[in-house]
């Protein structure tokens, strides 16, 4: 047929502009799902998927609620027990503590052993990351308790857990090699959270007034915090000023 040699030319470009396109969106959700899925609830990525994905390849500053837990003496149950029997405990453990993060929409940043750490605020924005972190220990610390119920009458070790919260500003983003990358956060507040799991007791949330306030303030219409104790100012390690602190739970 007769044509335009402009107008096909546009028309080409058109069709190749769209291909790309599309590719590089299946390209974007893949890289969320492989990147995120086995970490956040599938509803959090759905909606990173709206978002440009140039947002998940940088690490950037954001206010977010860092939570550090795990079992107290794990390790010298651990010597007495065949390594099948760890790994059954483990993973068990770490099911409930995933489905409480999930719950409020919290991320899993990494298993450490026989803890665990997740964000609230990033990589999904929240404003009331710290109300979720605080909700989120409490739920933990509560189905941990039935965990060990149903372990002691199956006459299995009962280890109790301990969990830490700080919150504060941190850098958030992809973090690594150029061939092995991992979604985290880093700052003084994820350090501060990790010390804090370390001098929790068994079944303590300890925290500082700050988090707590924070929470407070987010907290839905109706909704409160259960009583929290303060503690005084503590020493923790690699932390140069005593930090106030605040226990939640069964404290000591």
């Amino acid at each position: 047929k007769p044509f335009q040699f402009e107008e096909v030319c546009s028309r080409v470009n058109t069709h190749i502009t769209m291909k790309s396109a599309k590719e590089y969106l299946k390209e974007k959700n893949r890289f969320l799902e492989y990147t995120f899925s086995r970490f956040v609830p599938p509803e959090v990525v759905e909606t990173m998927k709206q978002r440009p994905i140039s947002e998940f390849l940088t690490m950037e500053r954001c206010e977010v609620s860092i939570l550090f837990a795990d079992l107290r003496g794990f390790t010298s149950i651990a010597k007495q027990v065949a390594p099948e029997e760890v790994q059954m405990t483990l993973n068990s453990f770490l099911e409930v503590m995933v489905d409480s993060i999930s719950g409020m929409q919290g991320m899993v940043d990494k298993y450490l052993g026989d803890g665990v750490m997740a964000l609230f605020g990033a990589p999904f924005r929240q404003q009331d990351h710290a109300w979720r972190a605080v909700r989120t220990a409490l739920s933990m610390q509560a189905a941990h308790r039935a965990w060990m119920a149903a372990r002691s009458a199956q006459g299995k070790p009962a280890i109790p857990l301990g969990i830490g919260i700080a919150s504060g500003t941190v850098l958030a983003g992809p973090y690594g090699t150029r061939n092995r990358m991992e979604y985290t956060a880093l700052g003084h507040a994820v350090n501060l959270a990790s010390r804090l799991c370390s001098a929790a007791g068994a079944g303590e949330i300890l925290t500082t007034p700050a988090t707590i306030k924070a929470a407070i303030a987010a907290a839905p219409q109706g909704q409160t915090l259960p009583g929290a104790e303060p503690r005084g100012s503590l020493s923790l390690k690699n932390i140069q000023e005593p930090v106030e602190i605040v226990c939640l739970g069964t404290c000591r």
